[in-house]
This record gives structure tokens, C-alpha cells and sequence, in this order.
């Protein structure tokens, strides 16, 4: 299994476990079916937005920051996955989420 196959693959496991608490990452899941350049792609696409999503917001109060977007990206930046400008912007969204 390559990088980009495990983190699409852990991307739909933290997307499975953040509906088993209530979250509903639907626009998440169309985003993924519909990226030309899958599961990476779309995940550097949605680091560039400025939005804080409730969900990122609601995943972190309930004490489950792993489930959120951005600390996958930073997981699999610290592997080489993501550049280190993804990594900082996804650090910085989280820290956002937490204010």
C-alpha cells in the first residue's frame, strides 16, 4: 500500500469514527468522491480554505482533535506526505479551532 492509499484509507476510518460521534462529514466524503487527484489533493485543497468548520470545532471539544482533517495532514506530513507549508497552514487551522 502506497502513502496516498494509507492516508486515504485512514482519512475514511477518521471519517467513519467522527459520524459514530455525531459529526457528519457528508461534504467531506463528496469532496473525496469527486477529487481528480484524490484523497491528497483534496486534503490540500481544504487546507488552503480560510473556514473553520463546525465539525473540525465540534471534533475538538469533544477531546477528539485525531479525528479532524488537519491533524491527519499533520500525521502524514511529519511522514512526507504533505509539504511544510500544508503542515504549517494545517497547524495553524487547528490552533484557530482551539480559540
Amino acid at each position: 500500500m502506497t502513502l496516498e492509499q494509507e492516508f486515504a484509507a485512514d482519512l475514511n476510518t477518521m471519517m467513519d469514527k467522527s459520524h459514530a460521534l455525531g459529526g457528519k462529514p457528508h461534504a467531506m466524503r463528496r469532496k473525496l468522491h469527486n477529487a481528480p487527484g484524490g484523497a491528497v489533493s483534496m486534503a490540500q485543497k481544504a487546507m488552503l480554505q480560510s473556514t473553520i468548520h463546525k465539525g473540525m470545532v465540534r471534533m475538538i471539544k469533544l477531546g477528539r482533535e485525531d479525528l479532524t482533517l488537519e491533524a491527519l495532514v499533520i500525521k502524514y506530513a511529519q511522514k512526507g506526505l504533505f509539504s511544510n507549508q500544508i503542515l504549517q497552514t494545517a497547524q495553524w487551522r487547528l490552533t484557530q479551532a482551539r480559540i
